[in-house]
């Protein structure tokens, strides 16, 4: 499997460090391959799925850091 990279430069990686392998595992922890389902489609799966879920922590700093400057 390809490994994904995301690039971020000064404070944004500080606060973002690993956030792409930890998302990855989260997902891979929490869906398993269903019999019948191909490998690429479990792969395309599992990319978009992590995607999704690394939106989401970054969403998540993005609210806690708004929250700090009210």
């Amino acid at each position: 499997m390809e490994q994904m990279r995301l690039y971020f430069e000064g404070e944004e990686f500080k606060s973002i460090k690993d956030i792409v392998p930890r998302c990855y595992k989260k997902v891979r922890n929490k869906y398993k391959q269903v019999a019948g389902e191909s490998i690429d489609d479990f792969r395309n799966f599992i990319v978009c799925e992590t995607l999704l879920e690394v939106a989401e922590e970054l969403k998540q700093i993005a609210l806690y850091r708004q929250n700090l400057n009210i």
